[in-house]
């Protein structure tokens, strides 16, 4: 049996000046060799167990009480912290697409130096080599806080290949601390302990956990294919090797998912045709550089449409905005706006229609309270004293943040702090509206209120919504059009759907394939396109 390197005895851990403990009554021991995922929705504890695991509580700007016993058996083990390995393969990955691919893993595992025999390795692949090969596994435990937050899909796929290559060549001790359950179930998992309002409320294995009501309860996204076997009915203690979609088994699923298939009916949702804005032959090249960003785009986009705009890092999503918003201007071709060429004359009324949600909030807030951000924000803009009060009162009403008008913003979560720059845009009635990958950062439960949220107002005020993301399932759920991009260039013009189930697209589009497709492609569904489109129509009405 594996020997235990730490153990929590009824221990309890409350910040100096905190209103409530961080973590409750934890009794864990984690054992050398384990590959563990802490789990949990923001706020559960997960950042304070990693620092209880650091021994970092109790120390600089981590003070407060603690009750209860910790033990670290033997020596002490050395916690790593993984970030600079996430980030050395994040920068591998952009630089060189097949990086991965090329290290010599037999010679690294071996424990050898390949820097040795080859000098035409990257900066960042000899990073990589450094922290895998100078690492003492014996004495130390890497931990992963939330790596895939900043990877692309498809390499933080190959991230997480990596750890499983070294998780069993060096019995290596690994913690990874995230919220995506379902891309980190991309390799095997050997323990999952969830964590929720600082109590453990699971602590097992994948197959267990799927097969509960654990996620539901506390918020936490299952995975799309295990919905999907809920949907239909059938009973999930029947289904072998549920934690690894591709090696899904189960007698009778076949015939169970195509019965509910029969049984859910076409949605059919209104066609969007009056035109907003349109590309034609747009390229645009930054000064410094040798290429365009933008080439040749042909592009219509309508009133009231949701667009996800897919593709992997320096794919020209973000030129893309900004030609969008109005913050460039096109090298080559023109934009029309409302079916006039857009020119210095009408450039600045355009700008005013267009609102920008950034990734990170406090770009466009300022630490004031929600009043004071929209009055300043609604005066600034022209508006008078009276109709920045009536137009703030009924952007905040219809956003269900009324109750926080008075709130400084730095109190409010993550989302809620997206939800007041949504507040500022329908005060402007902004026609067009920009987010930046509005899943990162934030938990199922939150960044799904968020994008409901985004749905109605889109529908309701016929708003154009163009959101830049590389999470399929996100584009999936809550658009009706997908463009994906590839080195500037746009590959298609289609449907979340169609994307979902054209593998050519999701490799250009550094995508990761979409579990509902690998799900059906396992089971042998003869018609993995209509199981998807199905699913995804049948699960958005469910969840407004």
């Amino acid at each position: 049996m594996a020997e235990p390197w730490i153990q929590f005895k009824n221990w309890s851990f409350i910040y100096e000046n905190g209103y409530a403990p961080a973590l409750r009554d934890i009794n864990l021991t984690l054992y050398r060799g384990e590959k563990v995922l802490i789990l949990g929705a923001n706020a559960s504890g997960k950042s304070t167990f990693v620092r209880a695991l650091s021994n970092q509580l109790g120390q600089g700007a981590f003070q407060g009480h603690s009750d209860g016993k910790i033990i670290r058996f033997g020596k002490d083990m050395t916690t790593i912290d993984g970030d600079p390995l996430v980030s050395a393969v994040d920068q591998a990955e952009e630089k060189e697409a097949t990086v991965m691919d090329k290290i010599d893993w037999q010679t690294l595992l071996q424990g050898k130096d390949p820097t040795a025999q080859n000098t035409n390795l990257s900066i960042s692949q000899t990073e990589i080599y450094r922290l895998i090969s100078q690492a003492n596994y014996d004495d130390s435990v890497f931990i992963f806080d939330e790596p895939l937050a900043n990877l692309s899909p498809q390499t933080g796929e190959k991230f997480l290949d990596l750890m499983d290559d070294v998780a069993h060549a060096k019995q290596a001790s690994i913690v990874f601390v995230e919220y995506r359950l379902e891309q980190m179930l991309y390799r095997p998992i050997d323990r999952v302990i969830v964590l929720n309002e600082g109590w453990v409320v699971f602590d097992g294995q994948v197959e267990a956990l799927l097969k509960s009501e654990i996620l539901h309860t506390f918020f936490i996204r299952e995975p799309l294919y295990v919905t999907a076997m809920r949907y239909a009915g059938y009973p999930l203690n029947q289904v072998a090797n549920i934690g690894n979609v591709n090696h899904i088994y189960a007698p009778g699923l076949k015939t169970s998912i195509e019965k509910w298939m029969l049984s859910v009916p076409n949605f059919l949702y209104p066609e969007n045709d009056t035109e907003l804005i349109s590309f034609s032959g747009v390229s645009y090249q930054y000064p410094e550089r040798e290429q365009a960003t933008i080439k040749g785009f042909d592009l219509t986009l309508n009133k009231g449409e949701i667009v996800s705009v897919l593709g992997g890092n320096g794919a020209g999503k973000t030129t893309l905005s900004r030609l969008l918003s109005g913050q460039f201007i096109p090298n080559q071709g023109q934009i029309s706006w409302k079916k006039e060429t857009l020119n210095h004359d009408n450039l600045s009324a355009f700008r005013r229609r267009v609102s920008y949600i950034p990734h990170d909030p406090w770009e466009k807030l300022a630490p004031t309270t929600v009043a004071q951000q929209l009055q300043a924000s609604g005066l600034a803009f022209g508006m008078s004293e009276d109709q920045v009060q009536e137009s703030m009162m009924r952007s905040l009403t219809a956003l269900g943040l009324q109750y926080a008008i008075d709130f400084p913003i730095e109190y409010l979560s993550f989302g809620q702090q997206k939800r007041v720059l949504l507040a500022q845009a329908l005060m402007f009635d902004s026609e067009i509206l920009i987010i930046d990958e509005p899943t990162e950062g934030q938990d199922y439960y939150h960044y799904n209120e968020l994008m409901q949220y985004i749905y109605t107002i889109a529908h309701e005020h016929h708003i154009l919504v163009i959101i830049n993301t590389h999470d399929i399932d996100l584009a999936l759920e809550f658009s009706h059009r997908s463009l994906v991009l590839r080195d500037g260039q746009l590959l298609a013009d289609t449907t979340p759907i169609r994307v979902a189930v054209d593998p050519l697209l999701i490799k250009a589009g550094g995508l990761r394939e979409s579990s509902l497709y690998t799900f059906a492609k396992q089971i042998h569904l003869l018609d993995p396109y209509n199981f998807v489109k199905k699913f995804t129509n049948y699960n958005r009405a469910v969840n407004q």
